[in-house]
């Protein structure tokens, strides 16, 4: 697929600053830091980050070199700047080993596979020198600062590099902040810092050399690789492809699977054991496999330390996974030997560990600052013992807890070896291991504070440090003195707010306007922070009713996407129709057609009419077969139908109409080809097809259906196309190489490719990119929120489960076999969540929200908040929860409408011209018991739409007993034949009639032909019985009756079941397949359809039956298949009323003439349902009529 513009450009960095320069040529200065410039040559020692990461890398312009920094000739601009400049050059001792001496031309990258014996000593070096795990805390050059919480991290960085205070004076050399490289822990941070620098410098200078690492404990392994390959002296072999690494692990973990049977295992039902069902479970079982692969790989340890892991008690189950994980151990090297590549997250992991060995090697003399990283990575951890040790280091710790007391601060791990003890739920865990003497070996007392000492962050950080200290010594609360114990909670809470909402809509609202009222302040900039991306989402959607765009900043996943969302729903389609699901094809084929990105080659408008007739014309109603063919030969049936015939709706499409659906089939047919072909040579077996295969098939449907018209030259701007076009792009890579290794990478059912294509997607993140957000205003996760600073934070989903999340152990070993072997218990979670809430919570001015209840269960507040509360006390705390409802009553005040009067039941009068001059009597009852149904139908026009794929009801059986009882009378109208031969007759009609329900819903077949031979066993019986005194039947008859009203006249139409001719005068039959109305309901005249019909009969309007003063008899048939499966019921006056049946026709028929004549005059109202008694519970315009909001029985006010 090709790639697709964003919806906005990528921001790059810029690290060339510049004043207003009136000069041009390819641009000033102050331009070339607002946006690239195409002829800038990038730093060759800076690479993009790993692939699937998202990150670009840092793009710099270099300090250092012989080169121009911009080839265009015209820039004379920087030309002066050069020439003015001192020209350092940067001697071989000092440039490094990995940086070549021509800048212009990036170096070979070193992907050679043969490592070389000194490159393998300096990496078992890089693994075990003393050096890089723990430097001398007297040496002069070991420099290990921090920012206290509470400061703006990145601007007190920023302050410190120019001030001096972190590597010296860099002098106003423009070129000396070149010298410097910062590594960061991820890109983001390293691009804010770049547009500090930029604002805080006053003059041309050429950036920092900033490299970020990406690292953020086990959960963010992905370190970024590539700027680290040109300074590392060792050769590595090219990574493993995210994609393949997965497929291949659950290749392993399917076959596996297939090889362990339950039933046969001695485990109880409630032991935890997981055997994926699927491929998608495999894959998503592989992810498990790999989050334990890559915890042992950045740990250090070696697979065989899992041989120890299982004890007796565990022996009769996780014996079996350890089994499984011990043959992936023994299989993973030798993939990766066969295919050449090296384990992703080794290859990073071998990158830092060979950058640390490099600067202990070299000890360079420009300065270098790593700034932000906790260490919680034991690699990244030596990197940063390097960087301590060189002469101009410097380590930035971010929020060193300096306030906490020393029992406090060696509580947090006790003991040693086997004895050790660590609260990892600690925020400090992390940092204490990174200073302590396995690493750093330096003293906390020793670390140098960068940050200010401003009263309310320091009142702030110490109330936390205090709250959050170690369980074990929260006696120390005792010993402080009362009052300063309350001051400190009461200045600590100062500038905090605590809102409590009843659930996640409302505490999203309350989010909502605490951002709301700090982007109302110019220049304020405001930010939401919460790890729940579903409040993050609704928090956006409440920002928009002012207008606010809010981009989450943690992405969205792919399968959420739009393009994500059309590719599961055309791989969905795919397999009904492989299938031949027809019941399910006309509702996926409106979905997609209504994917506002598919464009089968046409205009999206040509698109929508299509669309729109298809669906009307041939997937609404009875579903057509299930394939292309069908729906087409459904089209061509339908478009010659009788025009008069068809519903008012379908009547409505013109040939225009019609050809743009026939376009749109042939169009839906050439784009599926490709799977369907596919599709078609899978066998029935279980693991017949190929789903990396039919992923890179599907990549060519998705092209055919996001297709344009040729003169359509703009792209489609989404940035989710591009992570779509990434994901089969790897799937094409693997397709590529495929078959030198494997003859099918995950083999599976066909049906299976959905849900496989969906685990995938949904491990892909697409930047948000709609329209353009806030300038002032971040929505993040905790990752995301690390380093930054604003003006107003707002915590969202303070909750136990939300923030800290649930603790989730290990698919394959429980949490006493992690700390078995070495592996970091769940709790270290905990730890990082309570960092970032401490680091986030250090801006003065911070709002909390939490909700009493989500998804319908009571919560309980976060064991952060509790925390606080127990120190500050209740009337500190009080404080706090007063301030957060102010932001509760607005949220009150915006949901509070002005009182609205009572919505009143309908009752339309529009122009008595408009009243039909013919009704049925079926519509007759209607315009009785709910007028308005006939005023939406017959004045406005409207006819409710048949359900799309509608499945046959009870009113499709009805009308099927209705034609066999009606064929058979047709057939014998006078006499019947013998038994014999009208049973044969009888049941040969009804075969045809359930002939259609029989091939195309069995199941209806096998519950409705039972019933029909229970009632034709008593309605045979009963006719030959019956026609023993008759001398004829019509069945099917149709009648017109002409009511003179006044100047006009009103045609009454029936069309009667049946009409018996006998001796004694004639009888109007009439068949219910469901409950006929009673003797009340006919007599108060809710069901006149019998009595209209005897009126009609009387009166000479049915064909063959001239007028007459006799009353016919009339009689219901209730033939419902059931325990009384044919019962004949003829029409008597209720019990209590005089009146016969003869004058209730007459009755009838003299309402009806002053009903209809005050339609016609305008005197009567289209009141919806007058008679809640006698009316239908649910009728089709009751939406229209918003039955709901006025009637007592409804939702609404009444």
């Amino acid at each position: 697929m090709h790639r697709r513009a964003s919806a906005r450009a990528h921001p790059h960095d810029r690290r060339l600053r510049a004043a207003e320069a009136p000069d041009r040529g390819c641009g000033d200065l102050r331009r070339h830091a607002e946006r690239p410039c195409r002829d800038l040559v990038p730093d060759p020692t800076i690479r993009p980050g790993p692939p699937g990461s998202g990150s670009r890398g840092v793009p710099l312009l270099r300090g250092g070199g012989d080169g121009d920094v911009c080839a265009e000739r015209g820039c004379r601009r920087f030309r002066r700047l050069r020439q003015a400049a001192p020209q350092r050059r940067l001697d071989p001792e000092r440039a490094g080993a990995g940086r070549h001496p021509d800048h212009r031309r990036p170096p070979p990258l070193p992907h050679q596979r043969d490592v070389g014996q000194e490159g393998a000593q300096l990496l078992a070096r890089a693994r075990t020198d003393p050096r890089l795990t723990q430097i001398d805390p007297t040496d002069p050059h070991a420099h290990v600062f921090t920012i206290t919480r509470g400061a703006p991290f990145l601007p007190t960085l920023v302050d410190a590099l120019l001030d001096g205070r972190l590597v010296g004076d860099l002098g106003r050399d423009p070129l000396a902040l070149a010298a410097v490289t910062i590594y960061l822990p991820t890109p983001g941070v390293a691009k804010e810092l770049a547009k500090r620098l930029a604002a805080r410098l006053g003059e041309a200078a050429l950036l920092p050399r900033m490299i970020p690492l990406g690292e953020a404990d086990e959960a963010e392994l992905d370190l970024a690789a590539m700027p680290l390959v040109a300074n590392a002296a060792v050769g590595l072999d090219p990574e493993m492809q995210k994609l393949e690494r997965r497929l291949i692990l659950a290749r392993l973990v399917q076959s596996w699977a297939q090889a362990v049977d339950r039933s046969l295992l001695p485990i109880d039902e409630e032991v935890p054991f997981l055997v994926p069902a699927s491929p998608a479970d495999a894959v998503a079982l592989a992810a498990d496999l790999e989050g334990l692969m890559d915890a042992l790989t950045v740990e250090g340890l070696p697979w065989s330390e899992i041989a120890g892991a299982v004890e007796a008690e565990y022996s009769r189950y996780f014996g079996l996974t350890l089994d499984f994980v011990r043959i992936a151990a023994e299989n993973w090297p030798r993939i990766l030997a066969e295919r050449g590549l090296t384990d992703p997250v080794s290859r990073a992991r071998d990158l830092v560990l060979a950058e640390a060995a490099r600067l202990t090697r070299e000890r360079p003399r420009d300065p270098v600052v790593i700034a932000g990283s906790t260490g919680s990575v034991p690699a990244t951890a030596k990197l940063i013992a390097a960087v301590a040790g060189l002469p101009h280091g410097a380590v930035v710790l971010p929020g060193l807890d300096l306030d906490l007391d020393a029992a406090g601060w060696d509580a947090i791990e006790t003991g040693a070896g086997f004895e050790r003890e660590i609260a990892h739920g600690h925020p400090q865990a992390v940092l204490h291991r990174l200073l302590g003497p396995g690493c750093l070996g330096v003293a906390r007392d020793a670390v140098v504070d960068l940050g200010g000492h401003d009263p309310e962050v320091t009142a702030r950080a110490a109330l936390l440090s205090q709250a959050l200290r170690p369980a074990e010594t929260t006696d120390a609360w005792a010993r402080l003195d009362g009052t300063a114990r309350e001051t400190l909670g009461r200045q600590g809470l100062a500038g905090l707010a605590v809102a409590e909402a009843a659930d996640e809509r409302d505490e999203a609202l309350m989010a909502a306007v605490a951002l709301r009222e700090a982007l109302a302040a110019p220049g304020r900039t405001a930010a939401l922070i919460t790890p729940d991306r579903a409040l993050a989402m609704r928090v956006a959607a409440e920002l928009a009713r002012w207008d606010i765009v809010a981009e989450d900043g943690a992405g969205l996943a792919l399968s959420r996407s739009a393009a994500g969302r059309m590719a599961r729903l055309s791989a969905e389609l795919a397999v009904d129709l492989h299938r031949e699901q027809g019941d399910a094809i006309p509702a996926r084929i409106i979905a997609l057609l209504a994917h506002p990105l598919v464009g089968l080659g046409l205009p999206r408008g040509d698109v929508v009419r299509g669309a729109a007739a298809l669906e009307i014309g041939v997937l609404r109603g009875p579903a057509p077969a299930g394939s292309f063919q069908g729906l087409k030969d459904a089209l061509a049936v339908q478009r010659a139908a009788p025009h008069r015939h068809q519903p008012r709706a379908k009547q409505r499409l013109g040939d225009r109409d019609w050809d743009l659906a026939a376009t749109i089939l042939d169009q839906l047919e050439a784009a599926f080809a490709p799977l369907a072909a596919f599709a078609g040579s899978c066998g029935a077996e279980a693991a017949a097809c190929d789903l990396v295969e039919a992923a890179r098939l599907h990549a060519e449907v998705c092209e055919a259906l996001l297709a344009r018209p040729a003169e359509v030259a703009e792209p489609i701007a989404d940035a989710s196309l591009n992570c779509l076009d990434t994901l089969f792009d790897d799937v094409r890579n693997l397709v590529g190489h495929r078959a030198e290794a494997d003859a099918a990478l995950l083999p599976g059912s066909f049906d299976d490719y959905p849900a496989f294509l969906t685990t995938l997607a949904a491990d892909r993140t697409v930047p948000c990119a709609g329209p353009a957000p806030h300038p002032r205003l971040s929505i993040l996760d905790p990752l995301g929120s690390r380093l930054m600073h604003y003006d107003r934070v707002v915590l969202a989903g303070l909750d136990e489960g939300v923030w800290p999340g649930k603790t989730t152990t290990d698919s394959f070993l429980n949490r006493p076999m992690r700390e078995r072997i070495g592996l970091n218990p769940p709790e270290r979670q905990l730890g990082q969540a309570a960092h970032d809430f401490v680091q986030a919570l250090g801006c003065r001015d911070a709002v909390i929200t939490r909700a009493a209840k989500r998804e319908g269960s009571p919560t309980v507040p976060s064991r952060f908040l509790q925390r606080i509360r127990a120190f500050a006390g209740e009337a500190a705390w009080a404080a706090t929860l007063d301030a957060g409802r102010r932001f509760a009553g607005y949220a009150r005040v915006l949901d509070t409408a002005p009182a609205q009067p009572r919505l009143t039941q309908p009752k339309p009068k529009p122009d008595p011209a408009l009243f039909p001059r013919s009704l049925s009597v079926t519509e007759i009852e209607t315009l009785v018991r709910d007028p308005y149904a006939v005023f939406a139908r017959h004045v406005l026009g409207l006819d409710p739409l048949e359900a799309v794929a509608e499945r046959p009801g009870a009113g499709d059986r009805g009308t099927m007993i209705h034609a066999i009882f009606g064929r058979f009378a047709e057939r014998y109208p006078d006499a019947l034949p013998d038994p014999a031969i009208a049973w044969e007759r009888l049941n040969q009609i009804a075969v045809e009639a359930f002939a259609g329900t029989a091939d195309t819903y069995p199941e209806l077949y096998a519950e409705w032909w039972p019933r029909y031979e229970r009632m034709a066993a008593v309605y045979l019986p009963w006719e030959i019985a019956r026609r023993a005194t008759l001398a004829r039947v019509e069945p099917e008859i149709f009648g017109r009756w002409a009511i003179p009203l006044g100047p006009e006249t009103f045609t009454l139409r029936a069309r009667a079941d049946r009409i018996e001719r006998g001796a004694d005068g004639a009888c109007i039959v009439d068949f219910k397949t469901g409950a006929p109305p009673s003797a009340r309901e006919i007599f108060a005249g809710f069901s006149p359809q019998l009595t209209l019909e005897a009126a009609m009969l009387m009166h000479g309007a049915f064909d063959g039956f001239p007028a007459t003063n006799a009353t016919p008899d009339l009689l219901y048939v209730h033939a419902s298949g059931g325990r009384k499966p044919f019962v004949p019921l003829a029409v008597k006056p209720p019990k209590g009323d005089p009146r016969t049946v003869a004058e209730i026709v007459e009755e009838h028929a003299t309402r009806l003439r002053g009903l209809v004549a005050r339609f016609m005059t305008g005197q009567a109202a289209y009141t919806s349902r007058p008679y809640a008694k006698y009316a239908k519970s649910y009728g089709d315009y009751d939406h229209l009529a918003r039955v709901g909001e006025w009637s007592l029985g409804g939702d609404g006010e009444g």
